[in-house]
């Protein structure tokens, strides 16, 4: 597995693991799906649009780690601000209802893509604007870590029931081997549980 790949790979593996598998009350979550909702409510309301992941290492693993089904939907290209993510949905294992989705996208899977670090930060920066326009300003402002040629991005949003984090990774390549980067938009659930007892 190349180095990029494996920044690919533990960035959705961490993403997923953290997601709630708790319990929670229905509420708003993604798109007008609540959390807990039937993989048959995501079928239908994106009808047409869906496959199923290929269960299959390392993502059987993180699946099962995540305690996600690992056959779950997913729809191959959803652009947002011109950017072609791959949207997830994670239905739980043991309930089969929604815990939990992500937007990725990564140059890894689009052979198009070649970016500099100036494009890249403009994408990120039209990704945060659409949340902004969205959800207000958010309760983590934007921060930046730079070491080693890579820059790490991220912002997290907040509503009654959902935590929504944009992510965003870039590497700029001095090599023959072309720059890497991957953004992320994950949303999750508050849990009920959890907030009762604060």
């Amino acid at each position: 597995m190349k180095p990029q790949q494996k920044i690919a790979f533990l960035a959705v593996a961490t993403a997923v693991a953290l997601a709630p598998t708790f319990a929670y009350g229905a509420g708003r979550g993604f798109q007008g799906l609540s959390w807990g909702a039937s993989e048959q409510t995501v079928k239908h309301q994106y009808a047409g649009q869906l496959k199923s992941r290929k269960c299959e290492k390392p993502w059987s693993e993180i699946a099962k780690v995540a305690k996600i089904t690992c056959n779950g939907p997913y729809i191959e290209r959803y652009e947002v601000a011109g950017i072609p993510f791959q949207l997830n949905f994670y239905m739980s294992e043991h309930t089969h209802t929604l815990t939990g989705v992500n937007l990725y996208y990564s140059t890894s899977h689009d052979s198009s893509a070649n970016p500099d670090s100036k494009s890249w930060r403009d994408g990120y920066n039209r990704l945060y604007q659409a949340l902004v326009m969205k959800y207000g300003q958010p309760r983590v402002p934007s921060q930046s870590l730079t070491k080693n040629a890579t820059t790490a991005s991220t912002a997290t949003w907040s509503t009654q029931d959902t935590i929504i984090e944009l992510t965003s990774m870039f590497s700029q390549s001095d090599s023959a081997e072309p720059s890497y980067g991957e953004y992320s938009i994950s949303y999750s659930p508050i849990s009920k549980t959890s907030s009762s007892r604060l």
